[in-house]
């Protein structure tokens, strides 16, 4: 006899491509242009009763018992990715225990081992032998991405290892996110191939879905950038120097002092007294260039803010408080990349500031909410 299935609700998204039906404990979602099935939530623990879209297609939600889900949902179909795999032995919550942490993207759902998990999540474990761990990303039209994170075990001693990601093609800035979130280091060779655009990542060594303990260097090959020949700022007003710069893609780094005159006239303040790199030097686009200028009554010397994306917030916090910078923590809960882990910041690294200045950093959530609202696999709520 054959199985009989009742679809509970259906929904269509706001451009009607998409058509959303709740079929017993799972939610399938189906091309309606060419009747195709797109995909399913699987691990629902109750039929679905009710299904329905966002204003603008990307949330879909679902009445399931007495809770209510809610998946993102990428109407364009785009593969998989996953972002970030890794182990952090520094999050030991007992003696051989281990923090795993992922991150995905364009996924409607995600499994460890075979076991249904969030696109997003963490996962403690404690392995006594070296165990190697699969998350397995599964896009809307049936696509799937895997990467391996391995814990070697030996002697009773725990050695995290994992994948290199693939930043092969990507822009200079992405790469090294992607890999500060692999907590991997990084080091820069560049060529001259006009093969690509100016900054992108033409090769990496190790290759990737090579097996590296945490920390190991990666070499990337990058396309060499634009190089821009310095002008003479020597004796001109900072603000003309500063506005030059920014109009050439440059930082300026301004370094304020008390010069004393070698003769009877006085030294203008705001004037240019040196710069460094020299005048004529090729230096790359987005280079900071050190600006030393005669110094008014109340000036104050700027500060070039550092690179906080990867790092922990406690430590940027206790950084920026001996700086003299004042913070202001903005929390994601939506990437959930290693809690408290600093995923942006404002202005960005480089920047020269004053002392006192605020620095806006977005950071992983620490502590999870609204968890009655989340649904077993899929799950993201926007704030």
């Amino acid at each position: 006899m054959t199985p009989l299935f009742v679809s509970a609700s259906v929904a269509f998204s706001p451009d009607g491509l998409i058509l959303a039906s709740g079929l017993s404990e799972t939610i399938r979602l189906w091309d309606v242009t060419g009747v195709n099935s797109l995909g399913e939530i699987k691990g629902l623990t109750e039929f679905a009763q009710s299904v329905t879209f966002s204003s603008n297609g990307e949330l879909l939600a679902a009445g399931i018992g007495d809770r209510i889900n809610i998946w993102p949902i990428d109407t364009n179909t785009s593969s998989p990715r996953i972002l970030a795999f890794s182990v952090d032995a520094g999050q030991k919550a007992a003696e051989g225990t281990y923090l795993l942490s992922w991150q995905t993207a364009n996924a409607i759902g995600a499994s460890l081992d075979g076991n249904p998990v969030d696109p997003t999540g963490t996962l403690k474990v404690s392995p006594t032998e070296t165990t190697t761990y699969e998350l397995v990303a599964e896009g809307l039209g049936g696509q799937e991405v895997r990467r391996s994170v391995a814990v070697e075990v030996e002697f009773g001693s725990s050695e995290p290892v994992a994948e290199v990601p693939d930043v092969v093609g990507l822009d200079l800035n992405s790469a090294i996110k992607e890999i500060k979130l692999s907590q991997y280091a990084y080091k820069i060779k560049e060529i001259k191939t006009d093969k690509a655009k100016p900054g992108t990542v033409l090769e990496q060594s190790p290759a990737p879905g090579e097996t590296r303990k945490f920390g190991t260097t990666i070499q990337l090959v990058v396309e060499a950038e634009l190089t821009i020949r310095l002008p003479d700022f020597q004796g001109r007003n900072i603000a003309e120097a500063m506005s030059q710069l920014e109009g050439l893609g440059l930082r300026a780094e301004v370094d304020e002092v008390q010069a004393k005159a070698q003769t009877s006239r006085p030294i203008t303040t705001g004037i240019v007294l040196s710069q460094e790199p020299r005048a004529g030097a090729a230096v790359k686009p987005g280079s900071t260039i050190r600006l030393v200028v005669q110094a008014g009554a109340e000036s104050s010397s700027r500060i070039v803010l550092p690179d906080f994306i990867g790092r922990n917030i406690n430590d940027a916090r206790l950084e920026l408080t001996k700086l003299g910078l004042r913070i202001e923590i903005r929390e994601d809960a939506e990437t959930k990349a290693q809690p408290g882990t600093v995923l942006d910041q404002k202005p960005a690294s480089g920047t020269a500031v004053k002392g006192g200045s605020t620095v806006v950093l977005v950071v992983a959530e620490q502590i999870q909410q609204l968890q009655n609202l989340r649904a077993p696999t899929g799950s993201k709520i926007k704030k």
